[in-house]
């Protein structure tokens, strides 16, 4: 069966079909098109056969944007039978909203917040729909008017506003082009260092709160909460040291596996990094203080410990090993002096006025893992990893600094490592950070008997590097811990006093304050320092 077409259809469907081949009929035809008046308008009567609809009139293309906003003009002719040719509705927005253009032109010529808002409130005023502002991040209205368009593009891209101005901008030559910041990241960058630049000037200033305790003795406390954290670092953090010398003791050192050393101000809300060397062309193991501050003595795996200067970053002195240095100590009592510990069991006394080398100690020792000096400062301990089959009797070792001689090295009689070794600052006893998870108390004195009836249990080890270290008057012994925590123990009775969850990796080593009652630093194996008051 066959549907039956509509008369209306059949007659716009020729009229379509005429409308096309208007243009092709008006050229072949030998005599031109009759004359029309502009105000006449032309009705179709569609009882007529479909023959009749060529005489059909042309639509309105013209699009001219002078023209839109006449819409009762007689001007503008209508065609029966297509409706889109019939000029564009506006509402009293757009007449509103081109009227404050033609009031305010800085409106489309850049995007100032103050010429928007008062756009805005005028909009408000006259109960029309208001823009949302660019810092709301939303979209402006669609509109056919270019204006709306204008706005939309400088609310996204305020950036760009500048590239789409209609007055001329001065010349650049492309040298000044080149040199100029291409980003807001390169701007932050040189504010940064600029921001540097003030710090590095007071470097070597005597803080107002480090002066003020320096004339009092108070006791130590409990740290509370986290005040800094230091993120420059993008390497695991080996070990963190306060300055060796009081009145600079807000100064912050800390090595990293990433070949770098850094020097922070640790006291400061800023905790900006003042120095950073890179000095070495390997992981950096340990590092310290050198004398009054001003210099710093690191060592790695690039087979050296190098002696740079603090304020300046320049490289002093070199002093080649034939292995991985592993741990360095300076002299308390004379900082030009220092040992290391190497890889290949070997231990060396340097001088630093000199640059030879003074002394060697020797034995079958494997891996060298921390050294520390007696209160003496004539004898020194050393800890390494071998392990026999049912004790360590070599894994704590006293060595005499001048004869070289192994004084003792039946210490710790128990077949587990010891990877840090720290002397307390008024007691003549020194503790061991051991690989079965607590820390064992040993006395200075000979034969440097171990106390079978005191040690530090809670923390984990786990097969890292975890650093320990006592409170400046005694009291408080602090650790790190493979589960990212800090505890503070009791010197006297061994008890944990507080816990504090400081990184999200392991904490490889903590530093009490020489002068700040409860200040301390930790860092972690995830590239974190923090300072907790």
């Amino acid at each position: 069966m066959f549907t039956k077409t509509k008369p209306e259809d059949k007659i716009r469907m020729d009229a379509l079909q005429a409308y096309h081949s208007s243009d092709s009929e008006e050229e072949n035809s030998p005599c031109p098109m009759p004359s029309r008046s502009q105000n006449a308008v032309e009705k179709v009567d569609e009882s007529l056969p479909s023959s009749l609809g060529a005489k059909l009139p042309l639509p309105n293309l013209d699009f001219d944007s002078s023209k839109r906003h006449k819409e009762n003009s007689k001007e503008s002719r209508l065609h029966p039978l297509l409706p889109w040719s019939r000029p564009p509705k506006r509402s009293k927005t757009h007449h509103v909203h081109r009227q404050l253009c033609h009031q305010n032109p800085a409106l489309v010529v850049n995007g100032d917040e103050v010429a928007r808002t008062s756009f805005e409130k005028s909009l408000s005023s006259a109960k029309c729909l208001t823009l949302p502002t660019a810092s709301s991040g939303a979209l402006l209205p669609q509109s056919r008017d270019r204006t709306y368009h204008a706005m939309s593009e400088i609310a996204r891209h305020p950036d760009v506003s500048s590239k789409r101005l209609s007055v001329a901008q001065p010349y650049i030559p492309k040298r000044l082009r080149q040199s100029s910041p291409k980003s807001s990241r390169d701007l932050h960058s040189m504010q940064t260092e600029a921001a540097q630049e003030k710090l590095k000037e007071t470097m070597y200033v005597t803080q107002p709160m480090i002066a003020y305790q320096l004339e009092r003795h108070t006791t130590s406390k409990l740290p509370k909460h986290r005040t800094l954290r230091l993120l420059s670092h993008t390497g695991p953090v080996t070990h963190v040291r306060w300055c060796s010398a009081s009145q600079f003791s807000h100064l912050l050192l800390s090595s990293s596996m990433d070949e770098t050393v850094r020097i922070w101000n640790g006291i400061s809300k800023v905790g900006g990094c003042l120095q950073t060397l890179n000095c070495h062309r390997g992981a950096v193991k340990d590092a310290q203080w050198g004398e009054g501050g001003r210099c710093v003595l690191s060592c790695g795996f690039d087979k050296t410990a190098r002696l740079c200067d603090a304020e300046s970053g320049k490289e002093l002195q070199i002093f080649d090993h034939s292995s991985y240095v592993s741990c360095a100590k300076t002299k308390p009592d004379d900082p030009s002096v220092f040992i290391t510990g190497t890889y290949n069991s070997s231990i060396f006394c340097w001088d630093i006025r000199t640059g030879n080398r003074e002394h060697e100690y020797r034995g079958k020792l494997g891996q060298i893992l921390d050294v520390e000096f007696l209160p003496d400062c004539q004898e020194f301990a050393s800890s390494c990893d071998v392990v026999s089959r049912d004790s360590a009797n070599k894994t704590i070792m006293v060595w005499d600094l001048r004869t070289t001689a192994a004084v003792s090295n039946q210490l710790y009689h128990e077949k587990y490592t010891c990877p840090c070794l720290r002397a307390h600052p008024s007691d003549r006893v020194f503790v061991a950070q051991s690989t079965a998870n607590y820390i064992a108390l040993f006395s200075t004195v000979r034969p440097y008997k171990l106390n079978k009836f005191k040690r530090y249990e809670g923390h984990q080890l786990e097969g890292y590097h975890i650093g320990c270290d006592f409170s400046p008057d005694g009291a408080l012994l602090v650790s790190g811990s493979s589960d990212g925590k800090v505890y503070i123990y009791d010197n006297h009775t061994a008890r944990i006093l507080k816990t504090l969850q400081c990184h999200s990796g392991p904490c490889t080593e903590v530093a009490w304050h020489p002068v700040l009652p409860g200040v301390m630093a930790s860092c972690s194996w995830d590239g974190t320092v923090d300072v907790w008051q």
